[in-house]
């Protein structure tokens, strides 16, 4: 199996909005858990990757979908939160995921999160869009007021917010458009239960780099301003007037 870890040293420390506001970051997990859901919808759509979730922080501790709500019963879905070692994620240890990252502002996360809070409220009114899911297959959007699949939700949240990746309604993406996507940045791919000691040792080459370019930052400053007494001469040896 292919992992693809992410190069700390490629990471921007210090991503910031164009009004000098740090921004925060929406995850895309997309996943396959080799269960017979997950097979028929790679049968209908055939693609690597079957679903789809959103997580509002990257250790993906905040998650949401639209899903099966009991682990033994594949058919009974709506709008759950999901949990990478619980449910099914928990039983099936062999789950292939794709992290997805995607900076914003904290406006648009806002927006994002606020959303998803207004259809949990109302999460017994939601249920599964089975026909949507079909009618992908025939690149037909099958719309439902209170039902999702698992892109169609994950999309809906992101236009809802503001945020357009594609020129199609949320009823016609599917996990293939976010994986192939040039504006989402592949964060991590491999298996799913090895994801969290993955992000830990990230986090601390991040946490490596952040200093390292503080101390050439640093390093810079005292060139600089060395330079500048040379040119200047020292401010305590300086005459008075």
């Amino acid at each position: 199996m292919i992992s693809k870890i992410y190069d700390a040293s490629e990471d921007n420390i210090f991503t910031m909005s164009p009004k000098g506001q740090e921004k925060k970051d929406l995850f895309i997990l997309l996943s396959r858990t080799h269960t017979i859901p997950s097979k028929i919808i790679r049968a209908l759509n055939p693609m690597p990757y079957a679903h789809a979730s959103i997580a509002f922080d990257e250790n993906l501790s905040e998650m949401y979908s639209f899903a099966r709500k009991r682990v033994h019963y594949p058919f009974y879905c709506g709008l759950i939160d999901e949990d990478i070692n619980k449910g099914v994620y928990g039983r099936k240890k062999s789950t292939e995921c794709l992290v997805l990252r995607l900076p914003v502002s904290k406006e648009v996360y806002q927006k994002a999160h606020d959303y998803v809070e207004g259809l949990k409220a109302r999460r017994r009114l939601y249920g599964y869009n089975y026909l949507g899911v079909l009618a992908v297959k025939f690149h037909k959007a099958f719309d439902r007021k209170y039902a999702f699949f698992c892109t169609q939700f994950v999309e809906k949240v992101l236009q809802v917010s503001g945020i357009n990746l594609f020129d199609k309604k949320p009823g016609l993406v599917t996990p293939e458009d976010y994986r192939t996507c040039d504006r989402l940045e592949h964060f991590y791919e491999g298996l799913l239960s090895n994801y969290r000691t993955w992000l830990a040792g990230f986090r601390c080459g991040r946490e490596a780099n952040e200093m390292t370019q503080r101390g050439e930052v640093r390093k810079m400053r005292d060139q600089k301003n060395y330079r500048w007494k040379e040119k200047n001469g020292s401010p305590e040896h300086a005459g008075t007037a």
